[in-house]
């Protein structure tokens, strides 16, 4: 299905006005720069607005007549997400590979964050982001992630993501990020948060591995699937939010994102 790049909804916008303040805190935790996060969730929120309300408002049923845990009869280790893009067969057999809630969120992939970030935040007992109640309850991380109406875990779980796309696309090629914009930054992250690690990956690797190809002439095209429509909405987000052109802080944790020329 070809994506869409149009203004986003109307139904999109209150969404945004609504909600995007809860992303504010999660972005200065995390490092990621708030519209992209913000971006993230309201493109898959305008995409299942527009094109498949009926298909995701059945996933979201779905998910909430499933039960994801406790899980006594699943080693301990961590949830792997599943890679590929499974059908709507697999969906019904294996709910933890529906996308649900405003952002579209695969719950397998939303239960190996939350897992990660109990690692990172056990010994410590901090909770920034507020995911600890969800370390032995997958049922209420379901049910918060699909919460319209107040988003928070949805928020979370996709600056996280984000958070890792953005460490891996500056590894990738640093000189690449640096020539983005801010906004095309943004975009790059959506396209990352909608087609996922190992499609973008794979992708950046065969470019960066293509014949004749020295690092300097490498560019990130922030105008992939998802990122168009991203940049075509930009200035109406930052108008919703009331904010101004942002830019990256240049670390992990760093004290939240700053005006313009900062990430240099």
């Amino acid at each position: 299905m070809t994506q869409p790049t149009t203004p986003y909804m109307e139904t999109t916008r209150k969404f945004v006005e609504k909600t995007g303040k809860l992303a504010m805190p999660i972005a200065r935790e995390l490092g990621v720069s708030p519209t992209a996060i913000i971006g993230a969730v309201a493109n898959e929120y305008d995409t299942r607005k527009q094109w498949g309300w009926g298909v995701q408002a059945g996933a979201d049923v779905w998910a909430r007549m499933s039960s994801f845990g406790p899980y006594p009869r699943i080693p301990k280790q961590r949830i792997e997400p599943s890679s590929g893009k499974p059908g709507v067969l697999r969906k019904i057999v294996n709910p933890f590979t529906i996308d649900i809630g405003p952002g579209n969120i695969r719950v397998d992939a939303a239960i190996s964050m939350v897992q990660d970030y109990v690692e990172r935040h056990k010994k410590t007992k901090k909770d920034p982001l507020g995911l600890l109640k969800y370390r032995n309850d997958y049922d209420s991380l379901v049910n918060d992630l699909l919460n319209f109406e107040n988003p928070k875990a949805s928020y979370a779980i996709a600056g996280l993501f984000l958070a890792e796309g953005q460490k891996l696309l500056k590894q990738k090629s640093r000189h690449a990020w640096d020539k983005l914009s801010p906004d095309q930054k943004d975009a790059l992250l959506v396209t990352y948060f909608k087609i996922g690690k190992e499609q973008i990956e794979r992708n950046i690797d065969k470019r960066l591995n293509a014949p004749n190809r020295s690092p300097g002439d490498f560019a990130y095209n922030p105008r992939g699937d998802g990122g168009q429509q991203h940049l075509n909405n930009a200035d109406n987000l930052r108008k919703w939010l009331r904010m101004p052109r942002m830019d990256y802080p240049t670390t992990h944790l760093d004290t939240g994102p700053k005006q313009l020329t900062i990430d240099r």
